[in-house]
């Protein structure tokens, strides 16, 4: 009995796994120290976590040299290993550099927007964002949102965040002409526009559009359902170094 607990408790070891913080510029020094820290303290075990204000470029040659530095020096002090697979999270993403590189694989959700009364505008207009591919702009029953019909043709684009440029002149497109100064307006951001009218009773208007997933990290996430995605995930956590996940002993 008392082999087979120790058995169970192999992998992973007793004891506290602990998230080691990697940030800022990793240098052999102040790493080395800490390492010594880990063995004073008895650590067992060490997550090598890479986290916000690294300063070593995450997936470079040099992040993985690092890494691999750090692992043999944690298992000669009989300190196990575990890498984590991402900087920081969630995972898919390789620090942003999937969705920079690809963007192709930027996950996507769809979008209802259904208009409401007082969006629509004296004349009819009603006015949606434009963040997607729009799939359907349709007339459906208020109960079962059944397609009373489709107005996805009726749907257009209109601009209506006007801008200043001041102290534009006559020279901006035409440079032989005489100077004349001016202010200039101009509209931004197109928006989704339909002309409705009064939506009939027992009906509501909706649109439907196909949007990237934002995320406050990475700008957006990545779509970690793609294979392809994934496999581009796996690779660029490989192809700079060999380094495998298990422990360097």
């Amino acid at each position: 009995m008392r082999n087979s607990m120790k058995q169970l408790h192999k992998f992973p070891p007793l004891g506290l796994t602990y998230f080691w913080c990697l940030n800022d510029y990793c240098d052999d020094g102040m790493t080395d120290q800490q390492i010594e820290e880990f063995s004073r303290a008895r650590i067992t075990t060490v997550c090598l976590h890479p986290r916000d204000g690294l300063l070593l470029p995450y997936g470079s040659s040099d992040w993985f040299e690092f890494i691999r530095r750090t692992a043999l020096k944690l298992a000669a002090k009989g300190i196990e290993i575990w890498l984590y697979d991402e900087d920081p999270y969630p995972s898919g993403n390789a620090g942003g550099r999937i969705v920079l590189d690809h963007p192709e694989f930027i996950a996507r959700k769809i979008v209802m927007y259904q208009a409401s009364p007082d969006e629509i505008k004296e004349d009819g207009l009603w006015i949606f964002p434009a963040k997607g591919k729009l799939l359907l702009c349709a007339l459906l029953s208020g109960e079962d949102s059944e397609l009373i019909e489709d107005k996805t043709g009726n749907v257009g684009m209109v601009r209506r965040d006007w801008k200043m440029l001041k102290s534009w002149d006559s020279r901006w497109y035409y440079p032989a002409t005489p100077l004349h100064i001016s202010d200039r307006a101009i509209a931004d951001s197109p928006e989704y526009a339909i002309k409705t009218g009064k939506i009939p009773d027992g009906q509501k208007l909706a649109a439907f559009t196909v949007e990237a997933i934002e995320d406050e990290r990475w700008g957006y996430y990545a779509d970690s359902l793609n294979p392809l995605a994934t496999e581009k995930f796996i690779e660029s956590r490989w192809k700079t170094g060999s380094f495998s996940d298990r422990n360097p002993t």
